[in-house]
């Protein structure tokens, strides 16, 4: 199973932003849940809407995206609140909530590609946040004195 880590890192980001709107016991759940609506989705909107086997295509719009949520951090950033089309200034909320907006379509496309390539994305984010916890995770006390 390949998921590149930038993938799963945006992933990480975007969960924790997203509820799906229900509340779970745990995050592989809610992660379930959300996979098994875009499947329906994708499955009755048919391919030719949803270009499930082009799954060069579903990535390239995913990266389309990903510029568009590059773009509204920097303008966020560096103070720019420019909107791109007026060239007129833009409220902070306003910046918010086009990158809200972003991080809701990669976790979309996210969730997509998982479908084409049949993955698992609650299990993929539990390998990873197992991995990162162990690797970069803080250690107790306790852990570290047994370690001397």
């Amino acid at each position: 199973m390949f998921v590149s880590r930038s993938v799963r890192k945006i992933f990480y980001l975007v969960k924790q932003k997203f509820d799906f709107g229900m509340r779970m016991s745990s995050p592989k759940d809610t992660i379930k849940q959300a996979q098994d609506r875009i499947k329906k989705f994708l499955n009755v909107q048919g391919k030719d809407w949803t270009k499930i086997d082009n799954r060069f295509y579903l990535f390239t719009h995913m990266s389309e995206e990903m510029g568009e949520l590059a773009r509204h951090i920097i303008t966020a950033e560096f103070n720019l609140n420019l909107d791109r089309t007026t060239r007129e200034s833009m409220p902070k909320e306003k910046v918010a909530s086009l990158i809200k907006d972003d991080l809701g379509d990669l976790l979309y496309h996210i969730l997509k590609l998982a479908v084409a390539y049949n993955i698992d994305l609650a299990e993929a984010f539990e390998e990873t946040m197992s991995n990162i916890e162990e690797r970069y995770g803080k250690k107790s006390n306790r852990s570290i004195n047994l370690m001397i």
